[in-house]
């Protein structure tokens, strides 16, 4: 049984520790809503009210099982099919790359291996054609990571593909062939896609601190049709909950088959391995993984400084549906669900950790190499006697296998670095081309590591500003002997992380290429080609 008393207790006070002004849950068990509550206010400032768990909050990406669950709809009646290029769909769909533009399907803007980059933009069109526009305009500026099937990578362009194809295929705008697909069906009666229909309703304001620590409300509400697929669901626990027991009821809600079972199993099945966790891969839209050796699949979300926590276990009936207004370091939702998630199924409270897999040895040779991963940074991996070793951000530390082709470093109770190799199929001897480090696609690559002038580095060091997102930011860059250090002071505070320099100003970090602008010193510099922060 769930002790509530204990549980309310805990949500108050580490959302009072970390300045998190409200949050709703809701817990499912045997297929049943167990629990349901709300804590703290919708907003710090005038009208504020008390959070219900009908309280609408944003989701962020917990809305992409949600655009999976309409385009699995579409394929059912035959209007879709997951293996047809977009192309076929979209005729005018274009790419950087014009062969990548063909091969394209739409299984892979589904699974995160179109080879898309990273991207969520909060703001641009409100009209009902700004996805159209967006994937006229925007998509074909994207630098691609690979081609198509290559690599897993996660993307929110690709995503917003996807639900183009939705649209033309329903002949009509998502928004609305969500509220007929989805919504409508399983009465979730206040989720919706248009802020003008949220604000009729109690709904939560995204916070942020002011020089003071006090909390403020963004008074800017994000709002980008062009990226609605995949991250602009507003919604509700209690809304979710029916999602859930939808789920949960292999497409069945209230006697209704809302999907086929087959379309359910193909939602959960492994599509691409992320290399995140073992036996960890991305579905259609879902995460599909392990708890405790238990199945587990959901999503997570974050926009503005929303989060959400969308997470099933199918076996026992279960799930754990947290919302909030605001990110905070001492109010960690994922530990919350899986401490719910140990009471609710009686595990035990001991996390044992990955636990040891036998290793091919025969392909460690394929492995050795240096690899580069633009938002992970260096790796370099070698076979020293009867070990597997990587060098990552300045040590080097034996690897243990945990899964195949997936091997992890560790220092103490902690993960320090995994590492995944994606290794072709067949009986060759090629060296890998590509891994994945710290869940993020990295590339074989050749030469050693640049060497920077100590004169140099002390002209780019320096504390760094700027708004992105809604929020602001502030990264301090030290010199240390002879490399780069990266700390973030703002909008969480985040230890010091060495970059690894690629030539020119150009470094590799766990936020991707950090490039300085010239000048001594440096004015600014850029992050992942998107956040543009200037020197204070």
């Amino acid at each position: 049984m769930l002790d509530t008393d204990r549980l309310e207790e805990r949500i108050n006070r580490e959302m009072a520790a970390a300045k998190v002004p409200g949050a709703s849950l809701c817990v499912i068990h045997d297929k049943e809503v167990v629990y349901a509550n709300g804590f703290g206010t919708t907003s710090v400032e005038d009208g504020g009210l008390p959070v219900t768990p009908r309280t609408l909050f944003r989701i962020g990406s917990t809305s992409k099982p949600l655009t999976a669950t309409a385009m699995l709809r579409l394929i059912e009646q035959e209007d879709l099919d997951l293996d047809r290029p977009v192309k076929s769909y979209i005729p005018w769909f274009a790419l950087k790359d014009s062969d990548a533009s063909a091969k394209v399907t739409v299984r892979h803007v589904m699974t995160h291996t179109s080879g898309l980059a990273v991207d969520a933009a909060h703001w641009g069109p409100r009209d009902p054609n700004g996805l159209e526009r967006y994937v006229r305009d925007e998509i074909p500026g994207y630098d691609l990571v690979a081609d198509p099937g290559e690599v897993f990578q996660y993307s929110n362009p690709a995503v917003d593909v996807a639900g183009y194809v939705a649209e033309v295929v329903a002949g009509k705008h998502f928004s609305d062939l969500m509220q007929e697909l989805v919504f409508d069906p399983l009465e979730m009666s206040r989720t919706t896609l248009d802020p003008l229909v949220a604000m009729t309703y109690p709904l939560a304001q995204s916070h942020d601190v002011d020089e003071e620590g006090n909390l403020r409300v963004q008074h800017r509400f994000a709002d980008h049709v062009g990226n609605y697929p995949a991250g602009f669901v507003i919604s509700t626990a209690l809304d979710m909950a029916n999602f859930a027991l939808m789920l949960l009821g292999r497409g069945s809600f209230k006697g209704v088959q809302i999907l086929q079972p087959e379309s359910f199993e193909e939602m959960t099945s492994p599509q691409a391995r992320t290399f995140m966790a073992p036996r960890h891969a991305y579905g259609l839209m879902m995460m599909v993984g392990e708890y405790r050796g238990l199945p587990r699949f959901g999503h997570g979300g974050g926009i503005s400084t929303f989060q959400s926590q969308f997470e099933l276990m199918p076996d026992s009936g279960s799930a754990v549906i947290l919302q909030s207004n605001r990110v905070g370091e001492q109010f960690n939702a994922g530990a919350l669900v899986q401490s719910i998630f140990d009471e609710l199924l009686d595990l035990p409270a001991q996390d044992p950790g990955f636990a040891d897999h036998p290793a091919d040895r025969s392909r460690w040779p394929r492995y050795e190499g240096r690899y580069l991963a633009p938002m992970a940074g260096v790796a370099e991996v070698k076979v020293d006697g009867d070990e597997l070793r990587i060098r990552y951000q300045g040590e080097e530390l034996p690897l243990r296998c945990v899964d195949d082709d997936f091997y992890i470093a560790e220092a103490g109770t902690e993960t320090k670095v995994a590492i995944g190799f994606r290794v072709p199929e067949g009986d060759g001897s090629d060296p890998v081309e590509w891994a994945a480090l710290m869940g993020m696609p990295a590339r074989r690559t050749e030469g050693e590591e640049v060497a920077v002038d100590p004169a140099e580095l002390a002209a780019l060091a320096g504390t760094y500003g700027g708004d992105f997102a809604g929020q602001t930011w502030l990264l301090e860059i030290e010199a240390e002997e002879e490399r780069l250090v990266a700390k973030v002071l703002q909008p969480m505070q985040q230890s010091g992380v060495p970059l690894t320099a690629m030539g020119g100003r150009q470094f590799a970090s766990p936020s991707g290429i950090i490039e300085f602008d010239e000048g001594d010193p440096a004015p600014s510099l850029s992050i992942a080609k998107q956040l543009v922060l200037h020197r204070q």
